[in-house]
C-alpha cells in the first residue's frame, strides 16, 4: 500500500489498461543523455532521430532534470491534475468529481460533491475514465519526455516548415502494443535553430495519410530544470496547458482533498 493509503481496487480490464501506462519508466543510467525504457524499438529507429531527440532533451534541461522533479500539476481541457512521479500517484479533478489513483497498481478512490463513492462498480467507471483522461493530458503536456518509452518506434521524417514558419526537423513517432492507443502516430517537429519542439502533428491511425490536428509547442518557461510548453495555438482556451506547476512538495491534505483545491496553493 502506499503512503496515502488510496484503497478502492479496480477491475481487471482497468488493471490491464494501467499496466500498460504511458507513465510508467524503468530504470537508465542518469549519465545518459537521454536514455531509453526498456522496450525502446532502438533496432526499428533511426540513427538520425535518436540524435535529433538527444540534442532536444539536452535542451529541455536534460533527462536527470526530468527524474528529479516530484510533482508536476497542470491543467488541460477542463481537467487539473498533480501528479506525484515518485509514488506514480495522481490527482485528477474535473467539474466537481475527484479521482485519486495510483497508475501501475490497481488501487484508487473517487469523490462526488465532496462525497466518497460507495459503489465498487461505479468508482472502477470513474477511475478508468480519470485514468484515460489522465494520460492524453500528460502526453499533452510531457511528449517530447516520452519519445523513448517501451514500445516506441522513432523516426527520422525529413526536413519541415512550422505553421509559425520555422525550419524544424520532423521525428515520427509509432508504438507497439504501448499505452491504451497503440494505433496513434505523432509527427514532432523540432526547431532546426533551438532544438526545442516546435509543433506536433497527431495521427488517429498509422494508416492516416493526413493528421486529424496539428498544434503549436510554444510558449516554453523554466520549471525547476525541466522546459514545458503552454502554448497549443488552440482558438479553444482549454486546450491550452495552464496553472503548470512542478514542485518537491504538495502537502498531504491538498493531494487527498475530497473536494477540487485551490490552485494557487500548489507553489
Amino acid at each position: 500500500m502506499n503512503k496515502f493509503q488510496v484503497t478502492a481496487r479496480l477491475a481487471k480490464p482497468v488493471q490491464l489498461i494501467l499496466l500498460f501506462a504511458l507513465f510508467t519508466f524503468s530504470g537508465c543510467n542518469s549519465h545518459e543523455i537521454y536514455p531509453a525504457a526498456e522496450g525502446f524499438d532502438e533496432k526499428g529507429s533511426d540513427k538520425k532521430a535518436i540524435k535529433i531527440a538527444d540534442e532536444m532533451m539536452e535542451k529541455l534541461g536534460g533527462y536527470q532534470a526530468w527524474e528529479d522533479a516530484r510533482f508536476i500539476a497542470w491543467t488541460f481541457f477542463g481537467q487539473y491534475q498533480i501528479w506525484d512521479k515518485k509514488e506514480n500517484l495522481v490527482r485528477h479533478e474535473k467539474d466537481n468529481t475527484v479521482s485519486i489513483f495510483h497508475l501501475s497498481q490497481p488501487i484508487g478512490q473517487v469523490f462526488v460533491n465532496g462525497r466518497r463513492i460507495q459503489d465498487q462498480n461505479k468508482t472502477l467507471s470513474k477511475l478508468n475514465q480519470a485514468h484515460i483522461q489522465f494520460l492524453s493530458s500528460a502526453y499533452f503536456l510531457a511528449m517530447p519526455y516520452k519519445l523513448k518509452d517501451a514500445g516506441v518506434t522513432l523516426k527520422y521524417k525529413g526536413e519541415g516548415t512550422t505553421m509559425s514558419g520555422r525550419k524544424a526537423d520532423i521525428l515520427n513517432l509509432t508504438f507497439k502494443d504501448a499505452g491504451a492507443t497503440p494505433d496513434n502516430m505523432h509527427d514532432l517537429y523540432i526547431d532546426k535553430e533551438t532544438k526545442l519542439p516546435a509543433q506536433w502533428a497527431f495521427y488517429g491511425s498509422k494508416e492516416d495519410k493526413e493528421p486529424s490536428f496539428v498544434r503549436l509547442w510554444a510558449d516554453y518557461k523554466d520549471y525547476k530544470g525541466i522546459k514545458l510548453a503552454s502554448n497549443r495555438n488552440s482558438k479553444d482556451d482549454t486546450l491550452s496547458v495552464s496553472h503548470i506547476v512542478v514542485t518537491n512538495m504538495v502537502p498531504k491534505e491538498l493531494f487527498l482533498s475530497a473536494v477540487p483545491i485551490d490552485k494557487s496553493k500548489i507553489k
